[in-house]
């Protein structure tokens, strides 16, 4: 036996995994199984044509429901995962099913991730009502993966009532996920002056509740701090649609400061979203924008297959190398090629 293989267990055989048709995922869906639900999540992040198909199948089955989508951000470091760790754990002890979607950064070298998220929340890990799904961003800028929406739909359909979706990071395409949730909490940690003026403005105006992580310890003065100049800067953000001034509060993931406040701020916000009907807007939003989305990128798809297209944005890829043309140009010279093809064919 070669070194290579000599620790595998020669009895280990690999479970073969049910492949079930959009009926049958449908089904198991609704009634919450986990194993099928991490099933449709993979079919969902496909790029085949056939699990896409499978997948539109399963969501045309989606009625809506009262959820609660939350966006949890912040810089490295800020600590959104033990954070989300410590509030998902408790809203579990109090019978509440809370699907967390976790997108890592992937390596723009190899296209891998990490996908270590899991790891870190040690207390959810073990709850039967918390399912936790580490996705990778993939090449999509804005923080989620290209699939986010459809996986935050599927949480929903397993009976999921609260859809967390931690982003990879604060970036100044850390927009994209605003789109997605009802809720967008930015969190940073004590001492974020700096911090702070690094964060981009327009991503300071998509919070809905600024959290102070890790205050404790020493630490809790200077937290206080950046709670008054996160304050201080509010009045000049612009105020989001809703018309929800954003909540600035203190917390520790350790000592577990202020739970009972950020729960009650949370359910609070959206008692009040719903009351001034901004939930269903909002929702309609979010489905406008993935129609667009998705057309948008069909539209892409089968314009690249045109053999045409193909062989010309090869020429011009060459004129380039040769110094020949300049990319400024290649999109005028694509739509026009584009327009005199349909001009043919109609």
């Amino acid at each position: 036996m070669s070194n290579q293989n000599k620790n595998i267990n020669p009895n280990f055989k690999k479970a073969n995994r049910i492949k079930l048709n959009a009926e049958d995922l449908t089904k198991k869906l609704l009634e919450g199984n986990k194993m099928q639900l991490s099933h449709a999540l993979s079919l969902a992040e496909s790029l085949r044509s056939e699990d896409r198909k499978i997948i539109a199948k399963v969501l045309s089955n989606y009625k809506k429901r009262k959820t609660k989508r939350i966006a949890v951000t912040g810089p490295p470091g800020a600590g959104k995962s033990t954070l989300i760790d410590s509030i998902g754990n408790h809203l579990a002890t109090q019978g509440k099913k809370i699907a967390i979607l976790t997108i890592d950064p992937s390596s723009p070298q190899s296209g891998g991730s990490i996908l270590g998220d899991k790891t870190r929340m040690e207390q959810l890990i073990n709850q039967e009502n918390v399912y936790i799904r580490p996705s990778a961003s993939g090449t999509e800028a804005g923080g989620v993966s290209a699939a986010t929406m459809e996986c935050i739909l599927l949480s929903e359909m397993a009976g999921y009532e609260y859809v967390i979706v931690e982003t990879v990071g604060v970036g100044q395409s850390e927009v994209a996920v605003s789109d997605l949730v009802d809720m967008y909490m930015l969190v940073v940690q004590p001492g974020s002056g700096d911090e702070l003026q690094g964060i981009k403005r327009g991503i300071m105006e998509l919070a809905d509740l600024f959290l102070i992580n890790k205050a404790d310890g020493d630490k809790l003065e200077l937290a206080k701090m950046s709670a008054k100049a996160i304050d201080a800067s509010k009045s000049l953000l612009h105020p989001k649609a809703h018309g929800l001034k954003p909540q600035t509060l203190l917390y520790s993931s350790e000592t577990l400061l202020n739970i009972d406040k950020l729960t009650a701020a949370i359910d609070q916000f959206f008692i009040d979203i719903i009351d001034n009907q901004f939930y269903e807007k909002n929702r309609n939003s979010q489905m406008s924008l993935w129609l667009t989305r998705e057309i948008n990128k069909s539209i892409i798809e089968t314009v690249e297959d045109i053999p045409q297209i193909k062989e010309l944005k090869s020429s011009l890829q060459n004129q380039i190398n040769n110094s020949e043309a300049f990319p400024i140009e290649a999109g005028g010279i694509i739509k026009q090629a584009i327009e005199d093809i349909f001009k043919k064919s109609s």
